[in-house]
């Protein structure tokens, strides 16, 4: 009986050492494993406990490396059965915290700044070719459980561009808003006006939902005809409607 103590000791000490010296890579194993291998981070530094990489995000045999990302594990957490990662851009940066429960993620204060290419496979159309410019994303909290995604997020993405046949389509600032499953985005100073909303977002299964572009004052006669490359409904209102 006297040695249990000890064992114990030592099982603790063994838990403690793996953490702090497992490698990064361990941490992009687990997180490639836990997304079938969409998100990646590649290029990983450091250990579990502390480190950076480039979150990546692969589709399609593409991979597209979206911002730099580094995280440190918060110890106390684990003695409460959860797995808590601060993390931000920078090691100094550590503002948002993701949380790991058994049957529950919660993601606080999220605050990135990503290459515009993430969208790409969330469009309702593949005839667009690359996404250029910078999508800010805030949350200030998220929680994610099969079968919801519970919290509220704002996505800003300025200076979007669409390039489609090799001809630039230019979106202004698109903004996105997202509240408990829900989704609402439109458009402001864009070559054309874009309206349209998902509902039904949940962690496992594709939303639904539709956009609305319809020309403005500012669209051109090639920009027009470049609407009929989309795909979509064309009423004669000239406006093109995509669904999921």
């Amino acid at each position: 009986m006297k040695k249990l103590p000890l064992i114990v000791i030592t099982i603790f000490a063994f838990l403690i050492a793996l953490v702090v010296f497992a490698p990064a890579t361990l941490l992009d194993a687990l997180v490639a494993r836990a997304t079938d291998d969409a998100w990646r981070l590649t290029q990983a530094r450091g250990t579990l406990l502390q480190g950076d990489a480039a979150l990546a995000y692969s589709h399609a045999n593409r991979t597209v490396v979206l911002t730099p990302i580094a995280w440190k594990l918060d110890g106390a957490a684990l003695l409460k059965g959860e797995i808590r990662f601060q993390f931000g851009e920078t090691k100094t940066a550590l503002g948002s915290t993701i949380t790991a429960r058994r049957h529950e993620i919660e993601i606080s204060r999220l605050s990135l700044d990503l290459n515009a290419e993430v969208a790409r496979n969330f469009l309702p159309t593949r005839a667009v070719q690359s996404l250029t410019g910078r999508i800010s994303i805030d949350a200030p909290s998220l929680r994610i459980s099969e079968p919801s995604i519970l919290g509220n997020a704002n996505a800003r993405w300025k200076n979007a561009v669409l390039l489609i046949n090799g001809q630039p389509l230019k979106l202004g600032e698109v903004q996105l808003t997202f509240a408990d499953a829900s989704a609402h985005i439109s458009n402001q100073k864009g070559e054309i006006d874009i309206k349209g909303s998902a509902q039904n977002i949940t962690p496992s299964s594709a939303p639904s939902g539709e956009i609305t572009i319809t020309p403005n004052a500012m669209t051109s006669d090639s920009t027009r005809q470049l609407l009929t490359v989309l795909g979509g409904d064309a009423p004669n209102t000239g406006n093109v409607v995509l669904r999921w």
